[in-house]
């Protein structure tokens, strides 16, 4: 009798046991949570600590270097020697705590004793990459181990919280940096070699201003209403301190900006009242600092609130199920005891009860009967086999996902029974989010988020599908290649955003100029995809594509402005599976080319030619694999002459193809194809080998063995990753300095990407490769690209020069753009040049170089020595 009491009981102390281990694990995480919250704050104040000994560091060595006394600082409160020791200090305080012997070695490399600012300033970079790396891996582990909470809500904000405050703090200490930079940076140019300028100098100034409003709206929009966090953030933000920090840095800023490009000139004599001046700022931002790290402890705090809050909930919820099991138990005990005591029918029911609960099955109800203890575990029973009845059918309609059956909103009678229906309660909603989250999910795979379009996915399917239904009904299907003309100047003008209107607003004027069972999605980019089916001729499909031209011509209103983009439109049809999906996508894309070729606005159906032309492109495309893989092209090289001396000023190195069966093979037949997929890379890395193998060649050369040859990179390149490392590679490879060698980039490959681009021309320029505008002004750069592109030359497109002599316009726009270059602190090349009175005329309005037929054709290298002499016997000519 005692054991068919107890076993019941067996399942419920599982779950207790489970729901105990459940516990610990949270306690756990919770421990996790604290240590990972501690290291975070230690990362971030090694993190500010850095920018502190960089900012002190760079001053000591700046004030010495102009051979001031750090002394005489000290009446105007700025003991620099204190401040710098203070943070060396700290520094070795957190990398120590740290444990690494990498950042220890990093730290070492840092302190070793140099004399320029710059090369101080690139030694703090991989210790700061370092430390950020171990934050941004501490504040996923913390986030990871807030998960396991259930209802960690509160704890997920909170952390968000604490990022907000990290990220408030480090910019707060950036931007105090970038003040001082922005104050003194023009005050000792040769120890700044290297650093940013004026106007870059500024505008990171203004970025470390966002970041630090960025994070501040991130620590207000996490952390709960009238919070401490909260409060404190107002204090300091509304406090003196921060006042007079902010209002001078804007100070500074404005100051920036309406001086320009220049750098604020300042002087030994005038130094001292500036210094006067910033005295009570330096000491507020020193406040300031102080008061930042304790919002980040505020922060740390609240999260230790919230994990506390949970470890006790999850303690509590695991101590009232043991309390239920003992309940429950000590009732078994007692019927138990009650029942040894008799041996009647009320008995036998029980044991019939308490055996089909055992059991799993379905209890029938047992009629009450006997002395009161026996009538009260037939009570009993009849609730347990009424819980596991309920539970039953709760968990039948939950595995077949029926969330709205009437079983769900039944409880069982009794504390157990409101458990249950807790429980399912909780299940019901679970489920319901993960079906919404599933649904969501099928929809983000298959549709782009920007228009709500189906993307290139969900249309190639739908195209498989159109294809195979239009082999069955031998009925016909069109595809239409949409793509847009003039979006690019909207990007470049009006900004991404208004680009993203325009997509919407091309969207929607696309899904109505359709018929009824037409398919319309994004591919990408500017790129739509009409597929319309089923369709009678190519005329129809014709007619459609100008349907849909006259629906995108409109003007479309982006903010205050009003812009219109237009379309060119390839058509290809099919009524069989004799093309795959991809095939005639691909014909449809020959089309669309075809038609842009032509001029904005323009349909062209695919045809045999075309689809010639796309077996001809594929039979190129292998053939230039095999040209590079076998060395079948050729380097010829074409001088570059000094305007003012008449001197070799460098080479410029272009490619030709030597193809079997074809001779030599002009570049103008394969270069543009291999730009449109990464064969273009695989050809710019042979051509920096070869360079890199001909350098090696000349370097004994007399004439030679000192020039530097400009190689020729493409904007798919450009845009890649590994662009800086296949370029230094070769000449590592080869020992050659990176003096040797000039990067050209084409003007239109700089605007495709222009922040991206830039930053990798800064990168070359950084190892010493000089960087190079080719073909420039026949793109659309304003003068706010150029001055926002590290470069270093500009060469004039020949479209421009070879009017120079006759055309006042084309002379006016050449004058321009040489004007500019020089005010931007460019050289000036101007190429096709290609009579002597062409050369006189270029020269003469300041063209720091001349390149054109004039000069020298492209040569191989085995005869550039012997055309040289030609070539400057020509300079001497036009001189």
């Amino acid at each position: 009798m005692i054991a068919l009491s107890v076993l019941p009981l067996t399942g419920l102390a599982i779950v207790v046991g489970g729901r105990a281990a459940d516990t610990n694990a949270l306690n756990d995480d919770a421990r996790h949570i604290e240590r990972s919250t501690d290291n975070l704050i230690a990362l971030t104040a090694l993190q500010a600590s850095l920018v502190d000994e960089q900012t002190w560091t760079f001053a000591a060595l700046g004030i010495t270097s102009a051979g001031l006394s750090l002394d005489m600082l000290k009446p105007f409160g700025l003991d620099i020697e204190a401040q710098q020791a203070r943070s060396l200090a700290l520094v070795d305080a957190g990398v120590a705590k740290l444990g690494s012997e990498e950042a220890n070695g990093l730290l070492a490399a840092i302190r070793r004793p140099e004399a320029a600012l710059s090369a101080i300033e690139r030694r703090y970079e991989p210790l700061g990459q370092e430390v950020e790396r171990r934050r941004v891996a501490e504040l996923a582990n913390l986030r990871e181990h807030a998960a396991a909470f259930h209802n960690g809500v509160e704890l997920l904000m909170a952390i968000q919280a604490l990022d907000g405050a990290l990220r408030v703090r480090q910019a707060y200490m950036l931007q105090t940096e970038g003040f001082y930079f922005s104050r003194f940076g023009g005050f000792m140019p040769s120890l700044f070699e290297g650093s940013l300028g004026g106007v870059a100098q500024t505008q990171q100034l203004i970025r470390y201003r966002e970041e630090y409003s960025a994070a501040s709206a991130m620590v207000l929009a996490n952390a709960r209403a009238a919070s401490p966090l909260s409060t404190r953030l107002t204090t300091i933000q509304n406090g003196q301190a921060s006042k007079l920090v902010e209002s001078t840095i804007n100070g500074e800023i404005l100051a920036a900006i309406t001086r320009g490009a220049s750098i604020a000139e300042l002087t030994t004599a005038s130094i001292p009242a500036q210094l006067s001046a910033i005295g009570d700022v330096m000491r507020a931002s020193a406040r300031g600092a102080l008061e930042h790290a304790d919002l980040v402890g505020i922060a740390a705090s609240e999260i230790t609130k919230s994990t506390n809050t949970l470890r006790i909930s999850a303690t509590r919820e695991a101590h009232e199920a043991l309390m239920v099991l003992i309940g429950l138990l000590s009732l078994s005990l007692v019927l138990a005891a009650t029942g040894s005591r008799m041996i009647t029918r009320p008995l036998l029911q029980l044991a019939v009860g308490a055996t089909a609960i055992r059991d799993g099955r379905s209890a029938h109800r047992i009629i009450p009967a006997g002395p009161l203890e026996v009538r009260a575990a037939a009570l009993a029973i009849n609730e347990a086999a009424a819980h596991l009845d309920l539970a039953e059918r709760q968990a039948r309609a939950l595995a077949v996902g029926d969330l709205d059956a009437r079983e769900l909103t039944e409880t069982a009678p009794g504390q157990l029974g409101e458990s249950l229906q807790h429980a399912v309660q909780t299940l019901t909603a679970s489920l319901s989010e993960r079906e919404e989250f599933r649904r969501r999910l099928s929809h983000e795979a298959t549709h782009d988020s920007l228009t709500g379009l189906p993307n290139r996915n969900a249309s190639m399917r739908q195209l498989s599908a159109s294809l195979a239904r239009a082999t069955r009904s031998t009925s016909s299907i069109a595809v239409l290649f949409i793509d847009l003309d003039a979006f690019k100047p909207v990007n470049d003008v009006h900004g991404h955003q208004a680009g993203d209107i325009v997509l919407i607003e091309i969207a929607r004027r696309l899904s109505q100029a359709l018929r009824e069972g037409d398919h319309v999605g994004r591919l990408g980019g500017d790129e739509f995809l009409v597929i319309a089916e089923p369709i009678q001729s190519s005329k129809e499909a014709i007619e459609l594509g100008r349907r849909i031209l006259n629906a995108l011509a409109g003007p479309i209103e982006v903010g205050e402005s009003v812009v219109s983009v237009g379309a060119c439109i390839g058509i290809a049809l099919a009524n069989d599976d004799r093309l795959t999906p991809d095939e005639l996508l691909r014909d449809a894309d020959l089309a669309v080319y075809k038609a842009k070729g032509i001029g904005p606005g323009n349909i062209e159906l695919c045809d045999e030619e075309l689809r010639f032309r796309r077996i001809e492109q594929a039979d190129l495309a292998i053939a230039l694999k095999q040209a590079i893989a076998h060395d079948e092209l050729v380097l010829h090289y074409q001088p570059i002459i000094s305007a003012g001396t008449g001197a070799l000023q460098g080479l410029e190195a272009l490619v030709r193809w030597e193809r079997p069966g074809h001779g030599l093979v002009s570049p103008d037949s394969f270069i543009p194809f291999a730009e449109r997929s990464d064969l273009i890379i695989a050809l710019d890395r042979w051509v920096i080998e070869h360079v890199a193998r001909q350098l090696e060649w000349w370097k004994d050369d007399p004439i030679l063995g000192s020039v530097p040859v400009a190689i020729n990179i493409s904007g798919r390149h450009l845009s890649r990753i590994a662009v800086v490392h296949n370029v230094c590679a070769p000449l590592t490879a080869h020992g050659i300095d990176t003096s040797r060698v000039i990067i050209e980039v084409t003007e239109s490959a700089v605007l495709e990407e222009l922040h991206v681009v830039a930053a990798k021309i800064q990168r070359l320029r950084d190892v010493g490769i000089k960087v190079a505008i080719d073909d420039f002004g026949t793109g659309y750069t304003s003068l706010a690209h150029l001055r926002s592109l590290p470069i270093d030359i500009l060469k004039i497109d020949r479209s421009f020069t070879v009017g120079a002599c006759d055309d006042p316009h084309a002379r006016s726009i050449v004058k321009l753009i040489i004007d500019i270059g020089h005010l931007l602190g460019a050289r000036i090349t101007a190429e096709g040049i290609e009579t002597v009175e062409q050369a006189h005329q270029l020269a003469g309005m300041g063209a720091d170089e001349l390149q054109g037929y004039y000069y020298a054709k492209p040569v191989p290298a085995d005869t550039v020595a012997a055309s040289i002499a030609r070539t400057l016997e020509s300079a001497s000519n036009a001189r």
